[in-house]
């Protein structure tokens, strides 16, 4: 699925996201985590990527019992998530540095994160374990 780059498609990709999990069988603690890290992950690439492309790629699969979320950003800096700096969470507020939470949260929902970066396209992908169930495989 392709996304402009605007904040005010994310409540359409926050749509589709939730539909496809809740179609793979997933149960709503599934659901919140992947909707966590699409919102996550689309909003910085829009505020932080803004020489880009004017669009986003949002894939979604289902893959041995893990489903995937994949965001691809094209003409951009890479940024690897994984190696953003870590929050300190145990620290009163007042004593925080700002930013950096959302990714602490994506780190923390995702069972895996991948990131690839390769001629200014970056592609981060988070996967999620499905409970049991109903579980489709997906070939989008």
């Amino acid at each position: 699925m392709r996304f402009a780059r605007s904040i005010e498609e994310t409540e359409r990709l926050l749509a589709a996201v939730a539909a496809f999990c809740r179609a793979q069988g997933a149960d709503a603690g599934v659901v919140f985590a992947c909707e966590l890290a699409a919102e996550e992950l689309f909003t910085n690439f829009v505020k932080y990527n803004r020489g880009g492309a004017d669009h986003i790629d949002l894939d979604l699969g289902v893959d041995a019992g893990m489903l995937t979320l994949t965001l691809t950003d094209f003409e951009v800096d890479s940024f690897d998530p994984r190696q953003a700096p870590v929050v300190d969470v145990t620290l009163p507020a007042s004593q925080r540095r700002p930013g950096g939470l959302g990714l602490h949260l994506v780190r923390a929902y995702a069972d895996d994160l991948r990131y690839e970066y390769n001629e200014r396209t970056m592609r981060i992908t988070v996967m999620k374990k499905l409970e049991a169930g109903d579980v489709r495989d997906s070939t989008r």
